[in-house]
Order: structure tokens, then C-alpha cells, then sequence
């Protein structure tokens, strides 16, 4: 009798940690985002308004929660992609983070509204784009 009640803990002890890792394991679906307000900022400047054409960052791109890569999107013209290096999923939110041409870059998307930001850092710059991602 006491070798089964050890046998049905080890096992509910099994059947919760493999419920925890297949949750910290699951990913949506990929998203479109596509970017309407984009800022740039100086060290020794306020931040302005500019156009996405004045960056080097496709207006639309995809982010592949599988294969973890942010990629422009194909009406974009462009056949670019980016590393997704740091993933976090929250209840609410994902956050992701990667590196492009010696650039550091942080993207927040809510879960709920698709709202989007993403910060991009380089040396004594940062641009700043606000836009909406869907499944």
C-alpha cells in the first residue's frame, strides 16, 4: 500500500511539472504587426516624428513564435529577418528582444488590444514605433 501512494505522488508530481513546462512552452500563432507613428531620438535631441521610409525598418513584418524570427512581410518587397533572442510571455503581454546590425531592439505587444511598441537602440540614437499587430 505504501509503495502505490509513493507511485500516485511521483506520478501527480510528473503530470503538474509537465503541465508547467508544456505552458511555459506553448506560442501563439505568428502575427502581423504594421507600424503608424515612428519617433527618432538623439542624445542631444528632443524626439521627432518621422516617416518609416527614413528608417530602415519595414512597415509590416511577421513574428514567428516558432521559428522565434520577426521577418518583413512579403508586400514589403523586402526578404529580411531578425533573431528573436529573449521571449517572454506573459499573461497579458509578449515581450520580445534581438539584435540586427549592432543594434539592440524591444518589442512589447499586448495580448488583449494587439497594441505594439517597438524601441530600437544604437549608438547615441533610438527610434521608437508605435503600431498593431493581428493573427
Amino acid at each position: 500500500m505504501r509503495n502505490l501512494k509513493i507511485c500516485f505522488l511521483i506520478l501527480g508530481i510528473c503530470l503538474i511539472s509537465y503541465q508547467f513546462v508544456s505552458a511555459q512552452t506553448d506560442h501563439p500563432a505568428d502575427i502581423m504587426c504594421t507600424s503608424y507613428a515612428v519617433y527618432e531620438c538623439g542624445s542631444i535631441s528632443d524626439c521627432s516624428q518621422i516617416s518609416i521610409e527614413d528608417t530602415n525598418i519595414p512597415s509590416k513584418f511577421v513574428v514567428d513564435f516558432e521559428e522565434l524570427t520577426v521577418s518583413a512581410a512579403e508586400e514589403t518587397g523586402r526578404d529580411e529577418a531578425s533573431s528573436i533572442m529573449n521571449f517572454v510571455n506573459l499573461q497579458d503581454r509578449w515581450i520580445l528582444q534581438g539584435m540586427e546590425n549592432s543594434k539592440g531592439w524591444s518589442m512589447l505587444i499586448t495580448k488583449e488590444t494587439g497594441q505594439m511598441s517597438l524601441t530600437v537602440s544604437g549608438d547615441q540614437q533610438g527610434i521608437v514605433l508605435f503600431g498593431s499587430c493581428t493573427q
